[in-house]
């Protein structure tokens, strides 16, 4: 089964993630049929990885766009353990948002979503940082302050095709990266560019 298959990939196997910030050493991969840049950590555990996911992926991807938010938000009176759990529904009913750029990791592409800021005041935040956590485990910590800033989105679209696991969906936290090119081509702001998000932790 996949989910407990994601359970047991290791943090460090966060793929095709590339820390680095140095496009020009990155080279190009093929990932569902579209062409990727960066070379995947610990590539032969990826290639595994899609293998046994290929065949439940198609029925599997619609039921994982949701997201779990907790930690330091408002109370919420229908969940027991303080959490606004954001379904496929509400997801796509919110507020759709683009922004045209690359990645570390692709082309500049048309990605669409609802702001992350539109999603953490919906949950009621109440702190000044955020970690997201990706379904291998990798997390990352921004900023409120960052978020505001930059105003990226909780894209769950590329170029009109809705993201899958395979190819970083569901969600996938876009800067506008070409519009702030020197700022968010860090290795610390290239971090933050995290996919496929399962959950949030406001602090």
């Amino acid at each position: 089964m996949l989910m407990p298959f994601l359970k047991n990939v290791k943090r460090s196997t966060h793929c095709p993630l590339n820390h680095s910030g140095k496009e020009k050493n990155h080279r190009a991969v093929t990932v569902g049929g579209v062409r990727r840049f960066g070379l995947p950590c610990r590539s032969h555990v990826y290639i595994v990885w899609l293998s046994l996911m290929s065949a439940n992926a198609a029925h599997a991807d619609p039921d994982l766009l949701q997201l779990d938010v907790d930690g330091n938000i408002e109370y919420q009176a229908t969940s027991p353990h303080n959490e606004h759990i954001f379904t496929r529904e509400e997801l796509l009913a919110m507020p759709v948002h683009a922004i045209q750029s690359s990645t570390n990791w692709t082309g500049s592409e048309l990605w669409e979503g609802p702001l992350l800021t539109d999603v953490l005041k919906k949950a009621g935040i109440r702190g000044s940082t955020i970690r997201v956590f990706a379904y291998d485990d990798y997390s990352q910590e921004i900023p409120l302050a960052f978020i505001r800033k930059y105003e990226p989105i909780l894209a769950y679209r590329e170029n009109g095709r809705e993201l899958t696991l395979k190819d970083f969906g569901p969600l996938f936290i876009i800067f506008p990266r070409d519009q702030y090119r020197k700022e968010l081509s860090t290795i610390t702001n290239t971090r933050r560019f995290v996919f496929q998000i399962r959950r949030i932790e406001v602090k």
